[in-house]
C-alpha cells in the first residue's frame, strides 16, 4: 500500500526542484569591496581542477565580473549537474551594496532534464496507446505491454535520480549560502 502523505511530499519536492530561489542579500561593504572579496574566495573551473589544497571539501567556482555573477559550491571529487547555481548582479544599495539573483539548477541542466523526460515519456505514452489500441481490438501480445516497461523505467530512474542529487545538493546550497554571508559580512 503507498502512503500518500509520502508520495505527495515527494512530488512536491521534485517538482520543487525545477524551481529557481530569488535570492536578495545586502552587504554593508561598497559594490566593488564586495564584488573583490567575492572574486577573492572564488576560482574559475581551471582554477578549481588545478588546485588541489582545499581545507573544508568545497570550493566554489564560478564567474565574478561587473555585470554578471555565476557561482557554485562543489564538493570536490563529486559531480552533481543538479547543484544550485547561483546567478545574479551585484548593486549599490544605500552605502552598502546588494547581490540580487536567483539560486536554482542550471539553465542547460533545466533544458537538459526537460527535454530527456519530455521524450522518455512520449515514448511511454506512444506504446502504452499502443498497447491499449491492440488491446481494444484483440490483438494485443506480451510484446506489447512489455514494451512499455523500458520508457516507464527510465522515467522512474531518472526522477529518483534527479531527487537525489537535488537532495544532495542541499548541502552544497547551505555551504554556498554561509560562503555568501562570511565573504558579504552578513549578519556579522
Amino acid at each position: 500500500m503507498v502512503n500518500n502523505a509520502a508520495m505527495g511530499h515527494w512530488i512536491r519536492s521534485w517538482l520543487r526542484a525545477w524551481r529557481s530561489e530569488r535570492v536578495t542579500l545586502v552587504s554593508p561593504l561598497p559594490v566593488e569591496a564586495a564584488r573583490a572579496r567575492l572574486i577573492e574566495g572564488s576560482s574559475t573551473g581551471m582554477e578549481a581542477f588545478l588546485d588541489f589544497s582545499v581545507a573544508d571539501g568545497y570550493r566554489v567556482i564560478g564567474n565574478v565580473d561587473t555585470h554578471w555573477i555565476s557561482l557554485v559550491a562543489a564538493t570536490m571529487g563529486v559531480r552533481n549537474s543538479w547543484r544550485p547555481w547561483l546567478r545574479g548582479t551585484l548593486e549599490p544599495d544605500g552605502t552598502g551594496s546588494r547581490l540580487a539573483g536567483t539560486l536554482g539548477w542550471a539553465p542547460l541542466v533545466k533544458v537538459f532534464s526537460a527535454l530527456w523526460f519530455t521524450g522518455v515519456a512520449l515514448a511511454f505514452l506512444t506504446l502504452a496507446g499502443r498497447a491499449a489500441t491492440l488491446t481494444w481490438s484483440g490483438d494485443v501480445t506480451g510484446a506489447d505491454l512489455l514494451l512499455c516497461l523500458p520508457p516507464l523505467g527510465m522515467m522512474l530512474v531518472f526522477a529518483g535520480l534527479i531527487t537525489w542529487t537535488t537532495h544532495s545538493g542541499r548541502r552544497d546550497e547551505a555551504y554556498l549560502r554561509a560562503w555568501l554571508a562570511e565573504r558579504l559580512q552578513i549578519g556579522g
